[in-house]
């Protein structure tokens, strides 16, 4: 019996958990023509969810899609979402696909550079070859594909593109999306007029993550206007969807029978007060998320979260299994450090198991052993023509726990940042899959003693998993002081330009500098750390590749001009009496940068954004 046909028979096997069975939503009011809709976006490492929100009447409809094949649409039928998918894979166009693509959102902005033959940055990644050994294949030339970063953006383009009826023609693969509890005509209107769009974004991510998506979401036509766009930490928004349901008591019914059931103490069990530790770990991070919950949740604010994330998750673990339990003999292939990001040496493993069917094979397996393996003492299977027996206390000995110690380690970091204790908090929210496994959840526990470890499979709400983040990030409107308004309204990448445009060859003093950009109308009390900090000549993260990107790219576009010679240089002198001046040369190689990237985007940043239709009112 092959790895697959195992692992299928188990998985059929074994029955749904009754707390993960979702609850339906009320029938909704009528959509009134004067409503205000928001759309919240979680972009995920394998697919998007997408729920709208009706400020009007204060409910949420989840967006589901039909994929494949042809479906007929009545044009007055509402849709329920148990009949389609409510999350749109990644990989839907059918091409092969680099798994770590969100990564590359991340590392720099699309350019058209001069000179260098195609847009920049191009990064290097392998398709699925075959091959029976990985100790046997060598990685050649001819087996690295490229992919441009314009690439990847063209095809979240189109997938986003599949909200936008009137876009159809761009997107065969996706026959229709809808919303459950809104019919087609209505929900056509509804997405040709958004108010806004809020999308999750890792924190600590570099400003051309959210540069990078604002332009998918303009070129697919959802709004307008970058400003219109906001992001929100993936921590915050999961909690957010609780607290929001569990303040408002909200009414549900499950799978549409007559009883309700309302939110308290017995099938609730997060409290909205007091010292709240939210792990939200996925597929390529783990988030995380400190902060005091006030006795009224309109007084929660963004300055009240204390947010870090590393990258180790679910692909982390995936590798470390196939590196610690799977390989045999094959110790030419280098191993990352287990339980640590270890970025570079994970990217160039990343690309040597995907590049070959045998490498596929063993990241299957350990996905699969990474859910089961911790439920038994040992599991016995067939890899290629080897009998292989994975025992329990290996897998925690080798891999788990060095996950739990840089987890340790992260959150000793958090707590010393929040100026907290272990003893302070009294509950833990763990959402996402990596965060299920039973080992972490007793560590939890010991680790925090005075917390209540609550798992997402605990949690009965009307809002499924998958749904989760993109619930939060929808309903965002009712809580805009959870927003951070001042990297909204100035982007690292605006205050850059309008440093750029207020300097000329005479030296400033910091004075007069931030007086300048006060008569622009600019409130410098805002973002006066990030304009120090640029001052200071620490450019910001994502405006050309760091080292850590390296690995990512190829050769050639990782040696681009444009990319060294802004590495290497600094925009201001060595200020003499807190007085600057402009290193002219750098100065002119910068801004001919920027309008090359700028050339061909959306995007101009000529002006701060605003956030003043967060107070819009129904009339």
């Amino acid at each position: 019996m092959t790895l697959a046909n195992q692992i299928e028979r188990r998985l059929i096997t074994r029955p749904t958990p009754a707390s993960l069975l979702s609850l339906r939503p009320l029938t909704p009011l009528p959509t009134l023509p004067n409503s205000v809709w928001y759309l919240g976006i979680d972009l995920g490492t394998t697919g998007l969810a997408a729920v709208l929100f009706n400020k009007s009447n204060k409910q949420v409809y989840p967006i589901s899609w039909s994929v494949g094949e042809e479906t007929d649409l009545p044009e007055n039928k509402v849709f329920h979402s148990e009949l389609y998918g409510n999350r749109l894979p990644i990989n839907i166009t059918g091409k092969a696909w680099p798994n770590n693509f969100k990564t590359y959102l991340n590392v720099t902005l699309p350019c058209n550079s001069e000179g260098a033959g195609k847009f920049q940055p191009v990064f290097k990644w392998s398709k699925l070859q075959k091959t029976e050994s990985l100790a046997g294949r060598e990685t050649l030339i001819q087996d690295v594909q490229e992919i441009e970063l314009k690439e990847v953006i063209a095809v979240l383009i189109m997938l986003l593109s599949s909200f936008n009826s009137s876009k159809k023609s761009t997107n065969d693969l996706v026959n229709c999306s809808f919303a459950e509890g809104l019919n087609p005509e209505d929900f056509a209107n509804v997405i040709e007029n958004l108010a806004g769009v809020f999308v999750s974004c890792p924190a600590g991510w570099s400003e051309a993550y959210r540069f990078n998506v604002r332009e998918v979401i303009l070129a697919s036509g959802l709004v307008n206007h970058g400003e219109q766009i906001c992001f929100v930490e993936e921590a915050i928004a999961s909690l957010l969807t609780e607290l929001h349901f569990h303040e408002n008591n909200l009414v549900t019914r499950e799978n549409f029978t007559e009883t309700t059931t309302k939110y308290n103490s017995e099938n609730y069990p997060l409290r909205w007060q007091g010292e709240t530790l939210v792990i939200n770990s996925g597929a390529n991070a783990t988030e995380l998320a400190l902060v005091n919950i006030p006795e009224k949740l309109p007084d929660l604010t963004y300055q009240d979260f204390n947010l870090r994330s590393f990258s180790y998750a679910g692909n982390h673990l995936d590798q470390d299994i196939v590196c610690q339990l799977l390989l045999n003999g094959e110790t030419e292939i280098e191993k990352p450090l287990p339980g640590e990001p270890d970025l570079l040496t994970r990217q160039q493993l990343q690309m040597r198991l995907s590049s070959s069917e045998w490498g596929e094979t063993l990241l299957s397996a350990a996905s699969y052993l990474k859910v089961t393996l911790p439920q038994e003492d040992s599991f016995t299977f067939t890899l290629g023509e080897e009998d292989r027996e994975i025992r329990n206390k290996d897998l925690e000995k080798r891999v788990i726990s060095r996950f739990v110690q840089s987890l340790n380690r992260e959150l000793n970091t958090l707590l010393t940042q929040a100026g907290s204790s272990v003893e302070a908090i009294t509950q833990v929210l763990c959402t996402g899959k990596t965060t299920m496994i039973p080992s972490l959840t007793t560590w939890l526990r010991q680790k925090f003693p005075n917390a209540k470890v609550i798992q997402e499979a605990e949690i009965k709400s009307t809002v499924k998993p998958e749904n989760r983040v993109a619930t939060g990030l929808a309903i965002l409107p009712l809580y805009p002081q959870i927003l951070d308004s001042s990297r909204q309204q100035y982007n690292d990448y605006f205050l850059l330009l309008e440093l750029l445009r207020t300097f000329d060859e005479t030296p400033l003093s910091i004075g007069k500098i931030i007086n300048l950009l006060e008569r622009k109308g600019i409130n410098t009390r805002a973002c006066q750390q990030r304009l120090f900090a640029l001052l200071a000549g620490e450019l910001p993260a994502g405006l050309v590749p760091s080292d850590l990107d390296a690995g990512l790219l190829t050769e050639a576009s990782w040696q681009n001009t444009d990319y060294q010679v802004i590495r290497a240089g600094k925009l201001f002198r060595e200020p003499e009496n807190q007085t600057y001046s402009l290193n002219s040369d750098y100065a002119q190689h910068l801004r001919r940068y920027l309008t090359e990237v700028l050339a061909s985007t959306s995007q101009k940043l000529t002006e701060p954004y605003t956030i003043y239709w967060l107070a819009t009112v129904e009339q």
